[in-house]
């Protein structure tokens, strides 16, 4: 072959670039990371700092020395005393998984790794016991006079630093990378883009990216590099707002970001832009052509080049190109020192025009890879030249075509290589990493290019039935590969047990709908618990357990009497609690799927305030309507299941599982009437109800006795099999008799025996309990069997013990496999009905939660487990974007996938649901669309976007909902995302609310919102904390919207767009008198203030009185400060070098003063640095809402301490509700000593933030209404 000679630079080296530099200009900026700055002088002196502290532990010439550091100056000065002591340099990505790390650490021989505060103890978790490592946090940057250069003597052939890439045997490779090869690339760096003294680089890559290098090494070239935080590489707003705010001339992203940036109308506040480059993956000619148009008044330079020719070994300047007719924008010339050749498959050189792999050779060749001989040769051949020379070249795997022109074009792989957001990624090794999971029999990973150009990976996975059994088995529905579908979750917010009735029939509403403090901690407490804690319960405790569930007897107590009052409420038990931190409703028994398939009837003889009759409870509405007349006598409970609701996501075992909820509700049953004296006894099902004749399934019956002291509870009790998972105390089956163990087979049911979405917990637990009974037991043991489970669940509450029911037998013939293995191992019952389940141990803080973390098995299935796993082991790139799960993955002809296809399929999965770029129509959808972008983080929103398709999932839904409340003025409930999933749907249904009246919008430019309740009986006004954000209360809101009051938030003044703080407390005041009695609200009234809101709702009050109006009671809930560990509250400074007002400040955010993000708050030192800090981590709020918050709470705080302006007396008669860990506050002094206040003192035995975060807030609506008397301690 004959190719052109590449121009080969000196053998300088990186050291001798940066030197030349600090001697050139030393009081240049070298780097500069959020306020901090440093001069070349300054960076070279902490250069010299941590070189001499590696020299000191031994590290020198042809050593690697890792740097897994977040962000920041010090992990630029890291890397140049790296290269000082002759050492080469691994950069590690922070955000990469620890297995891959621990990897690339071991492989290198790395013996000391360069870490920060942040990052010291993961690297101590993963490294190697023969890595040690050298923390740097700053502290270099002081001392005293110039350490010396003390560079070690290395050439230009010594190892800079080596990259790892992709590997096609599932392991990454290390690429190493000479002097030489660098210092090439940053001179043709600085004489053709400029990279030079007076430019500013962003140095946003992640530094374990090849294309970072010349981000960080800049300093070599005399540039400024700007360090920006960790994750903006792919927060487009947050790269805009960096390079607006720091000036930056030089920036490089990937064609995906470029995508996002020229799409932002922000761009033009990147005045300063001089160069923009784009490379790591092909460049679509459309964004080119969008680049051009943008970016006016920049050069715009395409770059190409795998890690192993040193970053960029083409460019391309298309600034003035029509690039009219070309798919992607051209990867150009060679760089000076490299040449390229374009060859067939027997390395013959192709002429213009033709297609052939891409060879490069000259001075940016990496050395090769580490300890892959056999590799390097491969991929780095010498091949003849002509006139008997060989040359060194490196195969990229990548088909271009050369014009005539000589300029390159990207055609495609020729390999199973691609490049994802600029990563050079080996499908074959995701495929592996893939094959590795238990469930996975075969897998295919394959790259697709979307309608926008970029190029994506798609998964197909086939599970082996064998270790992921799935819900109905060989029928399984798509939902139960994949919970994208939101089958199952749909079904769950649709209550669709629920009867239907029309306007004539006769309704009785029930006492005690709210429910009480009793019931909450309990229901939230009885969980399926689905994640057990590392301690291990031991057998001891276990059958203590099984002891109290099967011995539980009617205690000695005076029998309530059965009225309407009693039953109002038994039957609350059974209806829906509600919390803010969850999308389902909680019950207080375990529900198959938590569908709650089940009917409730209550047939009475006569009861006081209860006529007789049989009546069908709603559970939602907690009310009676009477359906027929009784036929037996006494009190009788009848539980029909509907089986449609079981079938909107079961296919089988329909009958079954409706028994086994019949049972846990039972179980409820036994233990609330047990504590007022009375027994449920078993009875004949009711089939003579209307419901069994129009489908329902009688599952069971009870007759209530009303005074059964001393009686057992519960029914038929199954035989109890404990299994054991520790081989250390026998692992094994035993069957408990109640004196004891008895030992049963040593075989046990295994992970694979359970359904593969459980299995997970199955792995955490401590035990399995496997419930049997006879052959004979027909359809109501399985009633039996769930009623005792029930027991079980609830008295492990009191020994920290959950469980999770994980399988059960069929009368339909088809078991579980848990079943079908508790046949194989023959206990006793094995041929009869069976039901298992596993446990473990489980927190106090799991227990009083009252979120969602228990219920995620309804949010995933095995595809987005699978993608969650593999999170665990790749960096992000390398994770498929989607992944789905076939009964079997195509073959060609020829017996191998049929990748082909694949690739097809995955185009054609994405059409289904590809966006279409239709942006909102009109205000109201406009103004959706920003509240939906800001809580999915993402721009443009189109109106035919999916929530879920977008990455929505319930937890967001709950967020978007609550915006769409608090910004838009409507309530929804969180179903109608379900219903309504893209953004012209729900604008419609919000638009259809408004039109009906079914909620009147706050207006967005008002202060006082309706937060809960339509009453016209008296009015509650709530005024909120510190940030003067009234939609924080909502919860408490919805508790005291009862006896027909309204709810009312009175925001601060300063929050709406436009407005201005008050200047004082007394204008603050007001300002609020006047915003409520310009209302006309109904009375009495009923004023409540939380935290720094006490105090302005106990001044309002007292005017609002002396005007006239009628104000029954005054409440102020938590009015101290929290007092915080170390830091004194100076009352009234509000800046930001006062570290208590800070962390004040970030509370309003985030519900406590112990953010996440703690360390970086505490360093703040200016306003802006502190608002940067919260929109970076709390994205929900955008940043002109930060910015109102930020400034009402520095006006409020300041006003904490000014003199109380009611009298005492008055403030003797406030309901005064303390917060624990409070400090004083205004209500403490001078008054009346609190024992003998005429207005109650409660203790709340909640922090100040819990009161919220924590739905204690329940227990304060109980206070208010005068359902807990005395102190709560």
């Amino acid at each position: 072959m004959t190719v052109d000679r590449p121009r080969v630079t000196s053998g300088e080296t990186l050291s001798a670039l940066f030197d030349a530099q600090v001697a050139s200009a030393p009081d240049a900026t070298a780097c500069v990371s959020g306020p901090v700055s440093v001069n070349y002088r300054g960076l070279s002196r902490r250069v010299d700092t941590i070189a001499a502290e590696l020299q000191a532990i031994g590290v020198g010439r042809g050593d690697t020395v890792a740097v897994f550091c977040s962000p920041s100056i010090d992990v630029v000065a890291a890397v140049w005393a790296i290269l000082r002591t002759g050492a080469g340099y691994l950069p590690l990505a922070t955000d990469y998984p620890a297995e891959r790390l621990a990897h690339m650490v071991g492989d290198s021989e790395v013996r000391t790794v360069v870490v920060d505060t942040d990052t010291e103890d993961r690297a101590r978790r993963m490294l190697p016991a023969t890595a040690t490592t050298l923390l740097v946090d700053g502290t270099q940057t002081v001392g005293g006079a110039e350490t010396g250069n003390r560079v070690a003597p290395v050439t230009g052939d010594d190892t800079a630093y080596t990259i790892y890439t992709s590997g096609t045997t599932g392991l990454p490779k290390g690429v190493m990378v000479p002097h030489a090869a660098i210092v090439n690339q940053l001179r043709w760096l600085r004489d053709q883009l400029g990279l030079a003294s007076g430019s500013r680089i962003l140095l946003k890559t992640p530094i374990g990216f090849d294309a970072a290098q010349w981000e960080l090494l800049a300093n070599a070239c005399g540039a400024t590099v700007v360090v920006a935080p960790v994750g903006t590489s792919t927060r487009p707003s947050e790269i805009l707002d960096t390079v607006a705010r720091h000036s930056i001339t030089i920036l490089q992203c990937v064609p995906t970001v470029w995508r996002e940036l020229v799409a932002s109308p922000d761009i033009e506040r990147a005045r300063d832009l001089q160069v923009a480059v784009s490379g790591g993956e092909p460049l679509p000619e459309s964004l080119g052509t969008r680049m051009q148009t943008v970016l006016r008044g920049a050069r715009m330079i395409n770059l190409y080049g795998p890690t192993e020719t040193t970053i960029n070994a083409t460019w391309f300047d298309f600034t003035d190109v029509d690039l009219t007719g070309t798919a992607v924008v051209p990867v150009g010339t060679p760089v000076t020192g490299c040449a390229t050749v374009v060859v067939d498959a027997s390395d013959t050189v192709v002429g213009p025009g033709s297609t052939g792999e891409l060879l490069i050779s000259g001075a940016q060749l990496a050395s090769g890879y580490r300890g892959r001989v056999d590799v390097t040769a491969a991929r780095f051949p010498s091949l003849d030249v002509g006139d008997g020379e060989t040359r060194r070249f490196y195969r990229t795997g990548d088909l271009v075509r050369r014009r005539r022109d000589g300029v390159l074009e990207f055609v495609g792989r020729n390999d199973e290589q691609v490049k994802i957001n600029g990563h050079r990624v080996e499908t074959n090794e995701v495929r592996i990493r893939i094959e590795t999971h238990d469930w996975v029999r075969a897998a295919a990973v394959v790259p697709w290019v979307n309608e926008q150009g970029t190029t994506q990976l798609a998964g197909f996975v086939e599970l082996d039935p064998d270790e992921a059994p799935l819900m109905d088995s060989d029928v399984a529905g798509r939902h139960h590969r994949s919970k994208s579908t939101r089958t199952q979750v749909a079904a769950q917010l649709q209550n669709l047990a629920a009867r239907r009735f029309d306007d004539a029939v006769q309704v009785v509403s029930l006492p005690g709908g709210a429910g009480d403090p009793e019931q909450f901690r309990e229901v939230f407490a009885r969980k399926t618990y689905r994640h057990f804690t590392d301690e291990t319960v031991d057998i001891l405790t276990v059958c203590d357990l099984l002891d109290r569930a099967s011995g539980q007897r009617v205690p000695p107590v005076d029998a309530t009497p059965i009225s309407l009052a009693s039953i109002g409420r038994l039957l609350r038990w059974f209806g829906p609690f509600e919390s803010a931190e969850r999308l389902l409703p909680k019950y207080a028994y375990a529900s198959p799927g938590a569908l709650n398939a089940t009917r409730i009837y209550i047939e009475t003889s006569g009861a006081p305030g209860l006529d007789a009759g049989v009546h069908y409870f709603d559970p939602v509405n907690h009310t009676l309507t009477r359906v027929g007349a009784a036929r037996r006598q006494g009190l009788h409970l009848h539980l029909v299941g509907v089986p449609a609701v079981i079938e909107s996501v079961y296919a089988t075992n329909v009958r079954e599982v409706l028994h086994v909820e019949a049972g846990h509700m039972l179980g409820v049953l036994d233990r609330v009437t047990a504590r007022w004296g009375w027994r449920p006894v078993t009875v004949d099902p009711a089939t003579d109800l209307q419901d069994v004749a129009d489908g329902g399934v009688a599952t069971a019956s009870v007759r209530v006795e009303s005074d059964a002291t001393g009686a057992e509870v519960g029914g038929r009790r199954p035989s109890v099999y404990l299994q054991t998972h520790d081989s250390v105390s026998g692992a094994g089956l035993y069957r408990h008799t109640g004196r004891g163990l008895e030992f049963v087979t040593a075989s046990r049911i295994e992970r694979r025996h359970v359904v593969a979405i459980n299995q997970r917990t199955f792995a955490q637990s401590s035990f399995g309990l496997m419930l049997a009974l006879g052959a004979d037991s027909g359809w109501s043991g399985f009633v039996e069997l769930g009623r005792f489970l029930a027991h079980v669940q609830q008295e492990g509450v009191a020994l920290n013990i959950g469980l999770m029911s994980a399988g059960y037998s069929s009368l339909s013939g088809r078991d579980l496999p848990s079943a079908s293995r508790f046949r194989e191992m023959g206990g006793v019952e094995s041929d009869g009905l069976s039901y298992f389940a596993v446990g473990g141990h489980v927190s106090d803080t799991q227990i009083v939660s009252t979120g969602m973390d228990e219920d995620i098995v309804h949010m995933d299935g095995p595809e987005e487990l699978l993608k969650e796993s593999l999170r665990e082991v790749l960096p992000s790139a390398m994770v498929p974007t989607t992944i789905h799960v076939m009964d079997r993955i195509p073959q060609s002809h020829h017996g191998k996938q049929d990748r082909p296809g694949l690739v097809r399929l995955a185009g054609d999965l994405n059409r289904r649901t590809r966006r279409v770029a239709d942006p909102p129509v009109g205000p109201h959808e406009s103004r959706l669309a920003d509240v939906w972008a800001r809580v999915l983080d993402y721009r443009p929103v189109y109106r035919s976007d999916d929530f879920f398709a977008q990455g929505g999932n319930s937890m967001s839904a709950l967020r978007l909902i609550r915006a769409v409340h608090d910004e838009l003025g409507v309530t929804m409930p969180v179903q109608t995302i379900f219903t309504a999933p893209t953004v012209a749907q729900l604008s419609t249904q919000i638009s259809t609310r408004v039109a009906r009246s079914e909620e009147v919008p706050v207006a967005p430019v008002g202060r006082v919102h309706r937060l809960a309740g339509t009453g016209t009986r008296g009015t509650t006004l709530l005024w909120p904390g510190l940030g003067g954000y009234p939609m924080s209360l909502r919860t408490l809101a919805g508790e005291l919207a009862q006896n027909g009051h309204t709810v009312y938030g009175v925001q601060a003044r300063g929050l709406n767009a436009g407005e201005l703080p008050p200047g004082s407390l007394v204008d603050l005041i007001d300002d609020d008198v006047q915003a409520v009695r310009d209302l006309d609200l109904p009375e009495p009234l009923r004023v409540v203030g939380y935290s720094f809101g006490a105090r302005v709702a106990v001044e309002v009050a007292s005017r609002l009185v002396d005007a006239g109006h009628a104000v029954e009671r005054v409440v102020l809930i938590a009015p101290g400060s929290p007092v915080i560990g170390g830091l004194t509250d100076r009352t009234d400074e509000a800046r930001y070098d006062n570290r208590y007002f800070t962390r004040i400040l970030a509370s309003v955010f985030t519900g406590r003063t112990d953010p996440p993000f703690a360390a970086d708050l505490d360093s703040v030192g200016h306003r802006e640095d502190f608002v940067d800090l919260v929109v970076r981590h709390q994205t929900a709020f955008g940043r002109e809402m930060v910015e109102r918050i930020v400034t009402v709470v520095e006006n409020t705080f300041r006003m904490r301490e000014e003199p109380v302006g009611v009298e005492p007396e008055f403030l003797d008669r406030s309901l005064y509700l303390r917060a624990r860990g409070d400090g004083p506050s205004f209500a403490d002094l001078p008054v009346a000593p609190l024992h003998s206040r005429p207005g109650r003192v409660s203790n709340l035995p909640y922090r100040h933030y819990d009161i919220i975060v924590d739905g204690a807030l329940d227990i304060a609506s109980a206070v208010l209404e005068q359902t807990v008397e005395g102190e709560l301690v």
